[in-house]
């Protein structure tokens, strides 16, 4: 209804504050409220798991520091003890440098051992969609997407997503292969792994 009101108007204002707070409440319980249950002597202590994902992604639950929205002051509650710091750091493009290794393959393998080289940005070129559009069939066909979901995702056909797909690993034919053996053999109930 909020897109429906006209701008300006009384409507549109009484929505806007209405869908407004609605997102800090869910700040508030989620994160002000969910966290302070979980304090023990003023500190959090979350759960970090290595295999809590179907992906095989690290997860964080009790609570989930990864879900804290970017650019919110509530990252300012985190304060480490005193002659310590906070670490960021992540895994550039962790789960293409396996497939890479795994797979053989020599294009993708090429980009990971050059700093100055962009997995995102090389796909949207061969493909000739937008990087974002890149990222997406990178991260999808990691994990075994199908052209329907991929269809909604970037917002164009069937055919259209089927064919980017396609071209895709045209352009990365042993991981494609690669892929097809893992397929089989979980069909076939072998847990055992061999890369082609």
């Amino acid at each position: 209804q909020f897109e429906k009101a006209k701008k300006g108007s009384e409507l549109h204002r009484f929505l806007g504050l209405m869908l407004e707070h609605r997102k800090e409440q869910k700040v508030y319980g989620t994160y002000i409220k969910g966290a302070r249950k979980r304090l023990y002597n003023g500190r959090l202590y979350p759960t970090f798991l290595l295999h809590g994902t179907t992906s095989g992604r690290l997860s964080c639950r009790n609570p989930n520091l990864f879900n804290i929205p970017r650019g919110s002051n509530l990252r300012r509650m985190f304060i480490p003890e005193e002659g310590h710091v906070f670490v960021q750091c992540d895994f550039n493009q962790a789960e293409w440098r396996v497939v890479a290794c795994l797979a053989k393959e020599p294009w993708l393998q090429a980009i990971f051992s050059d700093p100055t080289r962009d997995i995102h940005s090389e796909v949207a070129a061969r493909l000739k969609i937008t990087r974002q559009k890149a990222k997406t069939v990178v991260f999808a066909s990691t994990y075994g997407m199908e052209v329907p979901h991929l269809s909604q995702l970037l917002n164009v056909s069937l055919n259209e997503a089927g064919k980017i797909l396609r071209d895709f690993f045209f352009t990365i034919p042993n991981v494609f292969a690669c892929q097809q053996i893992v397929k089989a053999r979980i069909f076939k109930s072998h847990d055992d792994f061999v890369t082609p």
